[in-house]
């Protein structure tokens, strides 16, 4: 694994660090006190710019954890800098230091794992509105790379179908989102139960969430019908038919 990423950061062939720090990055590396020599890092550190930061932030936590992982991978952090380092283009002792100090000098960076968009056979769709608005820029992504592909001519029947079943999640992603922006603005009529409460405007208030609800559930309806529509249509077009007026 360790070897692919070699490969792929030769490709990639990225600078790290900036030519002006690098020898200094270097010196500190030599520094024996462990106090002084994170002290150094993370102020280097914070002088490189946004690009190089950034690189670093990913990648120097991904070889901190694979190290972690000594036991199972058999990659100490020192097998990991020789490996590394040449493509790094920075010496070993740097890099072994870097890692060594790696939760210090980039304390805010967190690797989380990746989850891929969903598809059809998905199991169900999020629940919470942050939830479905994350899932939604994956679903964007992923619609705008396989526009890109198919405009530089890889078209297939597995990209056209992939392409419609993206369509199709981001339609029920995105109904699914007004469903719930629709409860909440139902929910924001409080209704204030006590003693000196006036029945009348109680009942005022309960007929109005009924007829929020109403009009929510009307709209869900029509929603749904014109999703059917819409796939139908789609349909029609896949199998080269004729769309009826």
């Amino acid at each position: 694994m360790l070897s692919l990423q070699v490969q792929q950061l030769k490709l990639i062939n990225l600078n790290y660090t900036t030519a002006e720090l690098l020898n200094k990055f270097e010196e500190v590396a030599s520094v024996k006190d462990i106090t002084v020599r994170e002290n150094e890092l993370k102020r280097l550190v914070d002088k490189l710019g946004s690009v190089n930061k950034m690189v670093l932030a990913w990648l120097l936590p991904h070889l901190n954890h694979v190290s972690q992982q000594e036991k199972c991978n058999k990659m100490s952090s020192q097998n990991i800098a020789s490996v590394m380092s040449p493509v790094l283009q920075m010496s070993s002792k740097l890099l072994s230091a870097l890692l060594f100090h790696c939760e210090s000098i980039l304390p805010h960076v967190e690797l989380r794992q990746y989850v891929p968009p969903l598809t059809c056979t998905s199991p169900a769709l999020p629940d919470t509105t942050p939830a479905i608005q994350e899932e939604l820029k994956k679903q964007d992504s992923l619609l705008s790379q396989l526009h890109a592909e198919m405009n530089a001519g890889f078209v297939s029947k597995q990209r056209e179908e992939q392409l419609w079943e993206v369509q199709r999640m981001i339609t029920q992603l995105k109904r699914k989102l007004r469903v719930l922006e629709k409860g909440k603005e139902s929910l924001s009529i409080p209704l204030t139960l006590n003693d000196n409460a006036d029945p009348t405007s109680e009942i005022v208030k309960e007929s109005m969430r009924l007829e929020i609800r109403k009009e929510n559930l009307i709209r869900s309806i029509i929603e749904e019908r014109e999703a059917i529509l819409d796939l139908k249509v789609q349909i029609l077009m896949k199998q080269g038919g004729s769309i009826p007026a």
